[in-house]
């Protein structure tokens, strides 16, 4: 981004970076996005072993989040892995 934006701002060194809520999205959505990549048929998936997961740490979260994206990714470009 060095072209983009005026090196004043590109050569700062007190920027912050923030967080985002993304425990909290994955708690009050997590219910749904199982629901929706069982129903679905997720193929690439074992949907009996979804069925029983219950994410604990972040790291956990974040991969199941990377695979409803996933999921959500191959609903809209019509394709299957199989």
């Amino acid at each position: 981004f060095a072209d983009l934006i005026p090196s004043a701002i590109y050569n700062r060194t007190d920027k912050k970076g923030f967080e985002t809520p993304f425990e909290t999205w994955f708690d009050l959505n997590w219910n749904s996005w199982k629901t929706e990549l069982i129903d679905r048929r997720f193929d690439c998936v074992n949907q009996q072993q979804l069925e029983r997961v219950k994410p604990q740490s972040q790291r956990e979260k974040r991969m199941l989040f990377r695979l409803f994206i996933l999921k959500r990714w191959e609903d809209a470009h019509r394709t299957t892995w199989t």
